[in-house]
């Protein structure tokens, strides 16, 4: 009898092991994706946007299209002076005097040959009073 107790305890004690170890996975699984460095992703959009200069630069006859893979929404909270330094002058610009609450920067992740009608991805950043990216969006034009 001794034998049989001490297998349904060494039975028991697998099981439950085996059952912690399966949950601490299905925990580790739930866990969201890492948060993508900010350098990283702005170094990422400095070479997107080195294509598009190269492709303006060869006034070709073909569209190119340079997207970055997703929004980067870990832009929100970078200063105005390192976005310049380290993605450059935007394409385009609002209103951006020391007056206005919001300003707002663009950049164009597309190329299109002269006389071409049509639009491509853009990031959007603007900046608040402080000159801080307050909000970033990802848009298609046409």
């Amino acid at each position: 009898m001794p034998v049989e107790r001490l297998t349904r305890q060494s039975n028991a004690v697998v099981s439950l092991t085996v059952l912690a170890l399966t949950c601490l996975s299905c925990a580790n699984a739930r866990r969201p994706a890492a948060e993508p460095d900010k350098g990283t992703v702005m170094n990422e959009l400095r070479v997107q946007l080195d294509e598009v200069a190269r492709a303006r630069a060869k006034h070709g006859s073909k569209p190119a299209d340079f997207s970055y893979s997703s929004c980067p929404l870990v832009l929100v909270g970078v200063p105005q002076t390192e976005i310049l330094a380290r993605l450059g002058r935007p394409d385009r610009s609002g209103s951006c005097s020391k007056t206005d609450k919001d300003c707002l920067w663009e950049y164009s992740f597309y190329y299109l040959p002269e006389h071409w009608v049509g639009g491509g991805r853009e990031l959007d950043l603007h900046f608040d009073f402080a000159r801080v990216v307050s909000k970033v969006e990802c848009v298609q034009t046409q």
